[in-house]
C-alpha cells in the first residue's frame, strides 16, 4: 500500500509523501496541518510542546496523540477524588503564605486554630475583679488609716475617761466617810489622775503595737492573695498553651493526611493514564501489525497467480 501511494517509510507508522508531508500508512497527514518541525532541532519548533509532541510522535508513532486523548478522556485530573486541605492556594496550587512563612488557612479550621491562639494568649491575663482586690490589698499594707486610728483612740478614751470619772466620785465618797480634806485630799485626787494620764500614754503605744501587727497581718495577706493568683494564672497559660499546641498537632496532621491523600490520588491517576496509554500504543501496534500482514497475504496471493 505504501509503493502505491508513492509513500517513504521514515519510522514505523510513519511516512513521507511525495510532497514530503508526514503521513501515516493510509496517506493521512499526521501533523494536521501543524508547521513540519524536526525532532533532531528543538530550536526549529515555535512551541517546546509543539515539539515534545513530535518527539513522542518519532518515538512512539502515529498513535501516541490518540491514546493520550483517550487515556486523558478516561482518567482526566481529579478523577481519583480530592480533598480540599484547608489552605488558601495561588494560581499555582500551591499555599499561600503569610509574611511569618505559615501556611494561610481558610474555612473552621482556621476559625478554631485562630481562637485557640487568642485563648493562648489572653487566659493568663489578670481580670479587673482580681486586679481590684489586690490593689485593695497592697492599699492596705501601712495599716490603719488615720480614721481607723483615731476611731480606735476616741473608743479607748472613752472608756479612761469613764473609768476617770468612776474613780473621782469613788474618792469623793471615801474622803467624805473618812474626813480627808485639805492636801491629803488632793494629793489622792493627783494620784488618780496621774494614772488617767498614764492609761492614756498605754493607750498610744498599744494603738502602734495593735498597727504594726495588723500591718504584718495584712503583708502575709496580701502575699498568700498575689501567689494564689499568679499560680491560677500560670496553670491557665499553660493550659491553654498546651490546648493550642494539641489544635495545632492535630491540624497539621489532618492537612497531612489530606495532602497525602491528594499526592497518592494523583500518582494513581497518572499511573493509570500511563497504562492506558500504552494500552493505546500496543492496540495500534497490533493493528498495523494485522494490516501488513493482510497486504502480505493479498501480495502473495496475487503473485500466485
Amino acid at each position: 500500500m505504501a509503493k502505491k501511494r508513492n509513500l517513504e517509510r521514515i519510522s514505523p507508522g510513519v511516512y513521507k509523501d511525495a510532497e514530503g508531508r508526514r503521513v501515516n500508512a493510509k496517506g493521512r497527514p499526521i501533523n494536521r496541518g501543524q508547521p513540519k518541525v524536526r525532532p533532531s532541532d528543538p530550536k526549529s519548533s515555535p512551541d517546546p510542546e509543539d515539539y515534545a509532541s513530535e518527539s513522542v510522535r518519532e518515538l512512539l508513532g502515529p498513535d501516541a496523540p490518540g491514546a493520550s486523548t483517550i487515556a486523558n478522556e478516561l482518567l482526566p485530573e481529579g478523577s481519583a477524588g480530592r480533598v480540599e486541605t484547608g489552605f488558601r492556594v495561588g494560581p499555582d496550587g500551591q499555599p499561600l503564605r503569610d509574611a511569618e512563612g505559615n501556611p494561610i488557612r481558610v474555612g473552621e479550621t482556621a476559625e478554631d486554630l485562630a481562637r485557640a491562639k487568642e485563648f493562648a494568649a489572653t487566659a493568663g491575663q489578670r481580670t479587673g475583679e482580681m486586679a481590684d482586690v489586690l490593689a485593695r490589698h497592697k492599699a492596705g499594707l501601712e495599716g490603719y488609716t488615720s480614721q481607723e486610728s483615731q476611731a480606735f483612740r476616741e473608743a479607748a478614751q472613752r472608756g479612761i475617761d469613764t473609768q476617770y470619772k468612776t474613780g473621782l466620785s469613788q474618792l469623793a465618797r471615801a474622803q467624805a466617810r473618812s474626813g480627808v480634806r485639805g492636801a491629803s485630799a488632793a494629793a489622792q485626787s493627783a494620784n488618780l489622775n496621774r494614772s488617767r494620764v498614764e492609761e492614756q500614754q498605754r493607750l498610744e503605744q498599744d494603738l502602734f503595737v495593735k498597727n504594726a501587727d495588723e500591718k504584718q497581718r495584712r503583708l502575709g495577706a496580701y502575699g498568700t492573695a498575689l501567689s494564689g493568683q499568679e499560680g491560677a494564672e500560670y496553670n491557665r497559660t499553660k493550659e491553654a498553651g498546651q490546648m493550642y499546641s494539641d489544635t495545632l498537632a492535630k491540624q497539621r496532621a489532618d492537612e497531612l493526611a489530606r495532602e497525602r491523600y491528594n499526592v497518592e490520588g494523583a500518582a494513581a491517576e497518572n499511573a493509570g493514564r500511563a497504562d492506558l496509554f500504552f494500552r493505546g500504543i500496543d492496540t495500534g501496534l497490533q493493528r498495523d501489525i494485522a494490516d501488513r500482514n493482510y497486504r502480505l497475504a493479498r501480495q502473495a496471493l496475487r503473485q500466485a497467480r
